[in-house]
C-alpha cells in the first residue's frame, strides 16, 4: 500500500501498513521533509491507531516509527475520528462549548430579544461545520437542545 494522507494547515493523518519496511520509508520521509523544511516533527504530538485485531503491531510501531499509541475516538480536525457505531458522547465536547459560550454571556444585561439573536447567530453556527461531515446521534441533538 503506497502512503497516504489527509493535510490540513498543521494537521496531518498519514495512512500505511502496519509494517517494517512502510514504517521506515514513513519515518525517512518525515525526517526529510524536517531537514528540507526546518521544521520539526513533534513526536509527542504523533500519534498511530490500530484496530484491536493487530494489537500485535503496536510494540513494532512505536519501536518503528517513535509514535506513542492514540484511542479511538479522537478528534481531526473538530471531527470525532471513531471506530465502529457512534455514540452520543462522542458529540459531548459540543455541548461543552456551547455551555462555556453561554456562561460568558451570563453577566450581560441583554434583552430576551437580544438572548435570542445572539443564540442563533452564535451557538447555532458552532456545530454546523460538524453535521456537515458526520450525522449526530439522536440522543447527542437532545443533549444539545438541553
Amino acid at each position: 500500500m503506497e502512503i497516504s494522507h489527509l493535510a490540513y494547515a498543521d494537521e496531518i493523518i498519514i495512512f500505511t501498513q502496519a509494517a517494517a519496511e512502510p514504517l521506515r520509508r514513513l519515518r525517512a520521509c518525515l525526517d526529510e521533509y524536517a531537514d528540507v523544511s526546518g521544521q520539526q516533527i513533534n513526536l509527542a504530538k504523533s500519534n498511530f491507531y490500530i484496530a484491536e485485531a493487530h494489537e500485535e503491531w503496536s510494540t513494532s510501531i512505536q519501536n518503528e516509527g517513535g509514535f506513542s499509541r492514540g484511542t479511538f475516538p479522537f478528534i481531526y480536525l473538530v471531527i470525532p475520528i471513531y471506530r465502529g457505531s457512534k455514540r452520543t458522547d462522542m458529540f459531548m465536547f459540543l455541548r461543552e462549548k456551547l455551555s462555556k459560550r453561554i456562561s460568558g454571556w451570563a453577566h450581560r444585561h441583554l434583552s430576551f430579544g437580544g438572548r435570542l439573536t445572539l443564540i442563533k447567530s452564535t451557538l447555532e453556527a458552532i456545530p454546523i461545520h460538524i453535521f456537515q461531515a458526520i450525522e449526530p446521534t439522536a440522543g447527542a441533538l437532545q443533549q444539545l437542545d438541553q
